[in-house]
């Protein structure tokens, strides 16, 4: 009984400074009210081609490119949204959100996966870009697939639809 008494008073103290430790490692940033906000959304209606014509490979592509204006030092929050479809279980779609400016300036995210399987999943990637620079600059997702689980291939593609883009320009305060 005496045992099992310390084994739990651990296991709490454990669970309680697990996350005080793992807060000092987290990055807090601030800024002030947007001051733009972008939007790129595939619509029916407005006939604008958003998601990629043909299917994702295992090449990565770019695609669905969005102007955003930048008028002082500012995070760029930008939120991509789709629903894919079309790619085997042992295959993953990795998405990513790019920044650039067309005079060299370019940042990604780290990639984020998707398993694959049977029918259509949708999700969304977020991404702050930090203190980027006043300007006139491209934000747009890329995408590909790669066999996963010791997989040969890849399979066919992924075919992303209804996809949206927002970017939200935020002042660094």
């Amino acid at each position: 009984m005496r045992r099992t008494v310390v084994f739990v008073v651990m296991a709490v103290v454990v669970l309680v400074a697990i996350p005080v430790a793992g807060m000092s490692d987290t990055l807090s940033v601030s800024g002030g009210t947007p001051s733009g906000v972008f939007m790129s959304v595939e619509t029916p209606v407005a006939r604008f081609q958003l998601c990629p014509e043909d299917p994702v490979g295992t090449d990565p592509v770019s695609f669905g490119p969005t102007t955003v204006e930048v008028g002082q030092t500012s995070h760029v929050l930008a939120y991509f949204t789709s629903t894919w479809v079309g790619f085997e279980r042992a295959t993953e779609l990795t998405v990513r959100l790019e920044i650039s400016d067309g005079d060299g300036f370019f940042e990604s995210s780290p990639e984020w996966i998707a398993r694959g399987g049977r029918g259509h999943s949708t999700g969304t990637v977020m991404w702050a870009f930090l203190d980027v620079e006043p300007g006139v600059y491209t934000v747009q997702p890329s995408a590909n697939v790669g066999a996963s689980q010791g997989a040969v291939n890849s399979g066919d593609g992924a075919t992303l639809h209804t996809c949206a883009l927002s970017a939200f320009v935020i002042p660094v305060s």
